[in-house]
């Protein structure tokens, strides 16, 4: 099953070229690795994906999908507990009431327990380091129920330890639950290392100056030729 299906994706701001022309197909369970340097179009590609930026060309379909940015500071003054965020992502479209049933209160206690934020529930955001808030993010989208996860460079800020949690729990879920993950990364080595497991193969999709130079499966990448 397709997950996410791009057709001739292009994205201009005024009159440059940041996207040109990406089409791809993601399937269901798959790990598709969007890399490439500074200016190369991989992260508006996501905000495109996303309906963040307009299309200039092309078009995206997609099944529900759960995004996680690159943590930001959020102040020390931010009225809301880890609990409370992660909570959060348990909200449907069209929701009306702030009321929460016992089944998402399950679903974010074991986002929290499977990112190690059990015991800093209770504490406010706005005293989280960048790595502690890129981990709530994860578990708030984690418990959303979403089958399509879009992340932006979801390791920056966690330490080696936590990384490793973090591709072993992908892996998990795309193996026992389907889930398809989209991931902008800077760092394929780690990714070759520690995120073979699922039930597909991972794939990078490699873009330079907003075009798709390779796209395939992720042991190819740097082979002679590829």
């Amino acid at each position: 099953m397709t997950m996410l299906r791009l057709e001739n994706v292009t994205v201009r701001y005024g009159g440059t070229v940041a996207v040109d022309g990406v089409s791809l197909a993601v399937e269901e369970g798959e790990l598709l690795c969007v890399a490439g340097s500074n200016g190369s179009g991989k992260s508006t590609l996501l905000r495109g994906i996303l309906g963040l930026v307009p299309l200039a060309e092309g078009r995206v379909e997609r099944g529900r999908a759960a995004y996680v940015p690159q943590a930001e500071d959020s102040g020390p003054d931010f009225p809301a507990t880890v609990w409370e965020v992660v909570l959060t992502g348990t909200q449907r479209p069209g929701w009306q009431l702030p009321l929460y049933s016992r089944s998402n209160r399950r679903a974010a206690a074991k986002a929290l327990a499977d990112l190690g934020l059990t015991r800093l529930a209770r504490q406010g955001v706005g005293t989280l380091s960048g790595g502690q808030m890129q981990r709530v993010l994860l578990a708030r989208a984690l418990c959303g129920h979403a089958g399509l996860l879009l992340l932006d460079e979801p390791c920056a800020g966690l330490d080696p330890a936590m990384r490793r949690v973090l591709y072993d729990l992908l892996g998990r879920l795309r193996r026992d639950e389907g889930k398809t993950v989209l991931m902008v990364t800077h760092d394929l080595n780690e990714v070759r290392a520690f995120a073979g497991q699922g039930p597909i193969p991972p794939r990078v999709a490699v873009m330079e100056h907003g075009k798709l130079a390779f796209t395939g499966p992720l042991g190819d990448y740097g082979r002679e030729g590829a």
